[in-house]
């Protein structure tokens, strides 16, 4: 009973972490996305400031994308979104750096949906390898994301489900047409427990939903990020959350 209180509490504040992170790289995103500002003071990496053009090929006269998300297994969702930006940058562990794609907000029941792929410097597939549930979370305070793919499910009268890579996940995401396009194909991502997961009988750790399934989107456009815009948003993010 003990070992399974514990168990609770320590899915309660994994969660917790999740959807903080979650939502601020989401707003992040945004602040610095097609409709930011034309351009940003900040600090850049050594401390002086700098004035940068937010994006050097912006297209004032965005479009929207439209994406499909198939989910199957002990949870089961099929859903088209709307693709409300897409961008690409250098490589990197920044904020901005490599490949991100992201969808509207509350748009229900998708919480959050979006693409992080930090590697990125060319089409082609890229597989991911496999991580825990834990390593997200640091990962998200660390550089802003939880990972290449996050993926979180309002439910009614429930908790939300928050569907993360663990060992046993595999996950591919393949970029086309020079980043207009993209797909996300993956097997047993697991969320967090919620309280219909508990077991008390039982000594092991709680585990959340394993899903399968695939995340498909096509971008209205694609904004490339100028490379000065990336070092002045990273050095602003690592004033607010220092590397350790």
């Amino acid at each position: 009973m003990h070992s399974a209180s514990a168990a609770a509490l320590a899915a309660l504040l994994l969660f917790s972490m999740t959807g903080c992170s979650s939502r601020h790289q989401t707003e992040a995103e945004a602040a610095t996305s097609a409709n930011a500002p034309a351009a940003v003071t900040a600090p850049a990496a050594d401390g002086a400031s700098t004035t940068v053009a937010a994006n050097s090929s912006h297209d004032s006269d965005d479009k929207t994308g439209t994406g499909h998300v198939s989910i199957t297994g002990q949870y089961a969702l099929e859903h088209d979104f709307t693709v409300t930006g897409c961008q690409a940058a250098p490589p990197g562990d920044g904020l901005l750096s490599g490949y991100h794609m992201m969808t509207k907000d509350d748009d229900a029941p998708l919480a959050l949906l979006s693409v992080a792929l930090k590697t990125y410097d060319k089409d082609g597939p890229y597989v991911i390898p496999s991580t825990s549930q834990e390593a997200a979370v640091g990962q998200a305070m660390r550089t802003g994301v939880m990972g290449p793919l996050t993926l979180m499910i309002m439910r009614e009268n429930n908790a939300p489900l928050a569907f993360m890579q663990i060992p046993a996940s595999k996950l591919t995401i393949t970029v086309s047409d020079n980043g207009g396009k993209g797909s996300a194909e993956f097997t047993d991502l697991e969320s967090q427990p919620s309280v219909e997961d508990l077991d008390l009988k039982s000594g092991g750790p709680p585990h959340g939903k394993r899903v399968s399934g695939s995340v498909t989107w096509t971008c209205g456009n694609v904004d490339r990020i100028d490379p000065k815009m990336n070092t002045a948003v990273n050095g602003m993010f690592n004033k607010l959350i220092p590397p350790k």
